[in-house]
């Protein structure tokens, strides 16, 4: 059973069994994982047999690949976009008009299409109301 502390809610059987399914396929994802590194490994021992340079050749290829592959992630986390974190500026009150539309120019270009995404919740796509700045 689980801990009260630890969920705030209880899922229902449905959702217990999605969750034992998704349990149960990382662990055969995981299974599959370590079968193909025996595989890989026996692969490498057969080759050895036949030439050691072949054996080397094909553990050499093996991590050129298992290298371009963490290169590939590494580039593609490193193009992801940042959080959007708003420019720094000073009173409101106190802003020019130029100000106020440089500072809302990057927060436009990046919420905008933020807002469209699917994954975003209907309510969540309107910025809330913000009061107008008193000018005196």
């Amino acid at each position: 059973m689980m801990n009260s502390a630890m969920h705030d809610y209880h899922l229902s059987g449905f959702g217990r069994f999605l969750r034992a399914l998704k349990v149960g396929f990382l662990a055969f994802c995981i299974f599959l994982v370590f079968t193909g590194l025996v595989e890989a490994l026996q692969a490498y021992q057969i080759l050895y047999n036949v030439h050691p340079f072949l054996g080397c050749l094909f553990a050499v290829v093996v991590l050129i690949l298992l290298g371009g592959a963490v290169g590939y992630y590494l580039l593609a986390m490193s193009r992801m976009p940042v959080v959007l974190i708003p420019p720094p500026t000073r009173d409101p009150r106190t802003m020019t008009r130029r100000q106020a539309r440089s500072y809302a120019r990057p927060l436009a270009t990046k919420a905008v299409p933020s807002a469209r995404a699917p994954a975003v919740a209907p309510h969540d796509r309107q910025s809330p109301p913000h009061p107008a700045p008193d000018r005196h």
